[in-house]
């Protein structure tokens, strides 16, 4: 009895320990990877699942497996609306709610639901194997965009072609939409169509997850088709380093013309910033095309954005 007690006591700290790590902003060294950040995110799996144990441990009387069918749903229930409610908070705390996380956390839930029916049911094979594909959907995010990393080192010096869809989550977005068609490609068979959204003045396209070491090439290229009149303004900017200031980065304007444009800018000037100091080629943390004025429905399309000139 004692044991059961204390066992409660745990799970219950430990529920409480989840959900504020669900709920509060955290703030990790490896913040800002893209694949640190998926595994992340998926911490709402087990995550869910200790919540779910800790609801039915209550309501069974500290066991782990106790209670019929209509307990193991209950819980499943209250587990869902605790994490609707998690995410409705975040904004508030300082956190952005995600529809990925409140899927990753019923799939925890559904799994810990699963496990409990697991050990009450005859059909174990039915069961576990339910379980496997549970984890298994849980780990697609993860599985996508290690995939990426791996197209990603065996593409380069080709920094974007959009041959694959799990291409696009390396870009951030502003003030548009960005997807994948096969009109104007000069790469393959696919480009990306970034479609500017009204409301923003500069609105563009980043590329933040890619090959960061940049040293020993010698230009910057990119194809681009552009929907508008001649004389638009698309800007190129470089960072090395996290949100630095103007004299800090590398910014050039460019002048598009109507119909496909084909851009190659020189590395030695992009390490050239407007306060002297030179970007560290090594570890470029972000590259950026970001429009001039452009109105709603204007469309950018990109594609074969490579570094070319290894001496």
């Amino acid at each position: 009895m004692k044991r059961d007690h204390q066992r409660l006591v745990w799970l219950w700290l430990a529920g409480v320990v989840v959900v504020g790590g669900m709920a509060l902003p955290v703030r990790l060294p490896w913040s800002g990877d893209r694949l640190w950040e998926v595994l992340q995110d998926w911490l709402h799996f087990p995550g869910a699942a200790i919540l779910y144990w800790v609801c039915l441990a209550g309501v069974a009387g500290c066991g782990l497996h106790g209670g019929g069918p209509s307990r193991i749903v209950g819980c499943f229930g209250a587990v869902g609306v605790l994490l609707v409610s998690v995410e409705l908070v975040q904004p508030l705390l300082g956190r952005t709610a995600d529809v990925g996380d409140l899927v990753e956390g019923a799939l925890g839930a559904l799994f810990a639901c699963g496990a409990a029916a697991y050990q009450r049911r005859r059909r174990k094979a039915v069961w576990g194997g339910l379980l496997v594909v549970i984890v298994a959907l849980s780990l697609v995010p993860v599985g996508v965009v290690a995939v990426d990393r791996v197209l990603m080192h065996r593409g380069f010096p080709l920094l974007a072609g959009f041959e694959w869809a799990g291409e696009l989550g390396r870009w951030d977005v502003n003030g548009g939409q960005l997807r994948r068609i096969r009109r104007h490609a000069t790469e393959g068979e696919w480009a990306g169509e970034f479609s500017v959204f009204g409301g923003n003045p500069y609105p563009g396209v980043f590329l933040s997850d890619m090959e960061r070491n940049w040293l020993g090439m010698r230009r910057l290229c990119a194809d681009l088709w552009w929907s508008g009149a001649d004389g638009a303004g698309l800007w190129l900017r470089v960072d090395d380093r996290a949100s630095p200031v103007y004299g800090e980065r590398f910014q050039k304007r460019l002048v598009l013309h109507h119909d496909l444009n084909r851009i190659a800018v020189p590395l030695e000037e992009i390490a050239r910033t407007p306060s002297g100091r030179s970007l560290d080629l090594r570890c470029i943390h972000r590259m950026g095309l970001f429009l001039e004025g452009a109105r709603s429905g204007m469309k950018l399309t990109v594609d074969n954005i490579r570094l070319e000139g290894v001496p």
